[in-house]
């Protein structure tokens, strides 16, 4: 198991496929921090397709400054409400 997907288990339990829309948006925080962006995006995008992503604080958390940058992440960004 990668050392990253272990502190995400630590910080939220247990997680895969099924894993509760709203605990998306505690998972992709890690990855992005371990600079793991593809897996990050990958979990950003599905938090977003369930409705959840709060514009303001995804446009200026420090902890999402490594995905900013990314397209995908523009993308995914320009999907939520202004």
């Amino acid at each position: 198991m990668a050392e990253t997907e272990r502190l995400v288990i630590d910080h939220v339990g247990h997680f895969g496929d099924g894993v509760a829309a709203s605990r998306h948006q505690y998972v992709y925080v890690p990855y992005a921090l371990a600079g793991e962006t593809s897996k990050a995006l990958d979990i950003l995008d599905r938090a977003v397709g369930t409705g959840q992503g709060f514009r303001a604080w995804m446009e200026s958390d420090p902890d999402l400054d490594a995905l900013r940058s990314s397209p995908r992440f523009q993308q995914i960004l320009a999907r939520l409400a202004r």
